[in-house]
């Protein structure tokens, strides 16, 4: 590997953009199903018919379906958000300007993105709890609590990156 790592940062940005086009992606597919689950509600219903006979309430499964669905539409705006300021934050990088001012702003918007994630990953839980309440198959999903501590490590580094960026100012100052 180079020295000043920036190959490993161009492998960065790359993947971003290969993360970045799989989330727009699964957030259309996720809209797709959205809409086919109204638009073939009968042959869901009828296949949810054959496998739970009577054992669960139909028409609820499939609402809560629908809104597990939504959940993961609703994760993608807080992931899209994280993944361009990561960018943006590995293009300062590259530049040779780690702590431009606005990397602090960067990396509290990951921050907040993270927090969202999180907040839907939440719901998600939750409303999986319920689903498995009715008898219909689910898988299990529990919060992450690796991902709320990565929201406090996301806004420690934004005030690491400030005071980065003063003390970076400070020393342009005094050459």
């Amino acid at each position: 590997m180079d020295g000043d790592g920036s190959r490993l940062v161009r492998w960065g940005e790359r993947a971003l953009r290969w993360c970045a086009v799989a989330n727009i992606g699964f957030g259309v597919l996720a809209v797709g199903c959205l809409i086919a689950s109204f638009v073939a509600e009968p042959l869901l219903a009828a296949q949810l018919g054959r496998k739970y006979r009577d054992a669960v309430f139909i028409p609820a499964v499939i609402w809560e379906l629908r809104t597990l669905i939504l959940i993961g539409v609703i994760a993608v705006w807080p992931l899209d958000r994280c993944l361009r300021a990561l960018a943006d934050v590995l293009r300062s990088v590259r530049r040779g300007a780690p702590f431009d001012p606005d990397n602090a702003a960067r990396v509290t918007t990951i921050g907040w993105g993270l927090v969202g994630v999180q907040c839907v990953d939440l719901f998600g839980s939750a409303l999986t709890a319920l689903i498995a309440r009715t008898g219909a198959d689910v898988a299990a999903w529990t919060p992450s609590l690796a991902g709320w501590i990565s929201v406090l490590i996301a806004f420690v580094l934004a005030r690491v990156f400030a005071a980065g960026a003063r003390l970076d100012a400070e020393l342009e100052g005094t050459v």
